[in-house]
């Protein structure tokens, strides 16, 4: 089968799902993308069928909104815990559930001091209560597309065994390598430097995490495709593009994911990386391009209720999608030398991609945005770098780590700082209405229209 009809099948099926599942963005699609694929439409059609099909074969589970029982019995830590400033989250498989309780995940709010990593056989106390609507915010659906069922607040859980897999060694490495990072770096630059180099995100106060919200850098705090490409963009730069570069890129993005652990989100940036690295190295971009398609293709096959709601997914392949096809035009626009210039121009058609996404999912826009990326993102990357050095520097010279600690702590609170003066900017963030990002996709679709209507002609 030709690679353009590959893509075809897969961006149809992916439209499918969006008409089932989400329907407005579905038909603000569907006519760009049957104008686009011209002769491939009865193709397209069979792929848009399946993903149609798909949604109605596979529908969620939510659990009944009356439900309210008290639990106290074994239970398993699936996934890694979520750490925040005031609390843990866990996710837990309970063992001696009763008849009545469906066998779905139960999210539990747990002492913030519970040591806990993935695999631990606890002992679990709390109420299960089904998860309830906020605003305008689906969270049970969110929740039942990550097999959860019930949410627990201030429960309590006793650890009974240990788990002794990779996943629990590595996430207990996390945390202490978290820790020591806490003892090197003067807030708020412990919790900057953790965020961006383990997803640890249990020093981000409320305060801190609104200035990155409102000038648009949220990102850099999440671990995800942009610091895994910034990863890859800095080896390879260092390297150059040889094939043992390239192998280096690809061993040191698949430590960073098994560090950070292997999240859902954090595997499909790492897979689309890999992709990425790989297509352009070899001079196929094109190849990229398909596997994105493919990619997205195979997961929503799986779970066809990502798209609707999981941000992350659509945020991530529109992010791939943008860096394949607007970064290079960025990059020759800017015309800046090395990892900063690269960086600067992904993060720029990253954003422009995934604007549509970020205005329907979460209604808002931040006006300060893109000068507050071109402040941050060429720092973001030699911030890392240093970052890890300092970590690694500490377990061999103490002294020198606590210098260069004290640094770059300096550096990031002085970042922060611009980033408050920025976020304090009247307006700086804007409210916004769904049909926004609807009309951004009709926007994009037809600019795409009448860029291929040049060509032709």
């Amino acid at each position: 089968m030709k690679q353009p009809t590959i893509v075809i099948i897969a961006i149809a099926f992916v439209l499918g799902v969006a008409l089932a599942s989400w329907p407005l963005v579905g038909l603000a699609a569907l006519p760009v993308v049957y104008r686009l694929v011209g002769r491939y439409r009865g193709i397209a059609t069979l792929g848009i069928v399946a993903g149609v099909l798909r949604v109605v074969v596979s529908p969620l589970a939510v659990t009944a909104p009356e439900i309210s029982l008290a639990y106290a019995g074994a239970a398993r830590v699936e996934g890694q815990p979520v750490v925040t400033s005031d609390t843990q989250r866990v996710t837990l498989r309970l063992i001696d559930k009763p008849s009545s309780i469906a066998d779905r995940l139960v999210l539990a709010d747990v002492p913030r001091d519970a040591v806990v990593a993935p695999g631990d056989h606890v002992v679990f106390r709390g109420t299960l209560r089904a998860p309830q609507r906020f605003d305008s915010f689906d969270y049970p659906r969110y929740l039942a597309v990550r097999g959860i069922g019930y949410v627990s607040h201030r429960s309590d859980l006793r650890v009974e065994t240990q788990s002794g897999s990779i996943a629990s060694t590595l996430y207990r490495l996390r945390v202490s390598m978290s820790e020591r990072i806490a003892t090197m770096f003067q807030y708020p630059g412990s919790a900057f430097i953790n965020g961006v180099l383990l997803g640890d995100q249990s020093g981000i106060t409320t305060g801190l995490e609104d200035t990155f919200r409102r000038t648009g850098t949220a990102h850099v705090l999440v671990v995800s495709g942009f610091n895994i490409s910034i990863l890859a963009a800095v080896v390879i730069t260092a390297f150059g593009r040889r094939p043992g570069a390239v192998v280096l890129s690809l061993g040191s993005i698949a430590a960073f994911v098994l560090l950070v652990g292997p999240s859902a989100a954090v595997v499909r940036a790492a897979l689309m990386a890999a992709y990425l690295l790989v297509a352009i190295t070899l001079g196929r971009p094109q190849t990229a391009l398909t596997a994105c398609a493919v990619t997205a293709c195979v997961l929503l096959v799986l779970n066809p209720w990502l798209l609707r709601f999981d941000a992350g997914f659509s945020l991530s392949f529109a992010a791939t999608l943008g860096v394949l096809l607007l970064s290079p035009w960025f990059d020759s626009a800017l015309r800046l030398p090395g990892v900063i210039g690269e960086a600067l121009a992904a993060s720029l058609a990253a954003t422009i991609a995934t604007l549509p996404v970020s205005l329907i999912q979460f209604h808002q826009f931040s006006l300060v945005g893109p000068l507050a990326n071109v402040l941050i993102v060429p720092v973001v990357p030699l911030l890392m770098a240093a970052g890890a050095a300092t970590l690694l520097s500490s377990y061999v010279a103490p002294l020198l780590s606590t210098l260069l600690g004290s640094i770059i702590s300096i550096v990031v609170a002085l970042l922060i700082r611009l980033l408050e003066g920025i976020a304090a900017v009247p307006f700086a963030s804007i409210s916004t209405p769904s049909w926004l990002g609807l009309a951004c996709i009709l926007g994009y679709g037809i600019h795409g229209l009448a860029k291929k209507e040049r060509h032709a002609t």
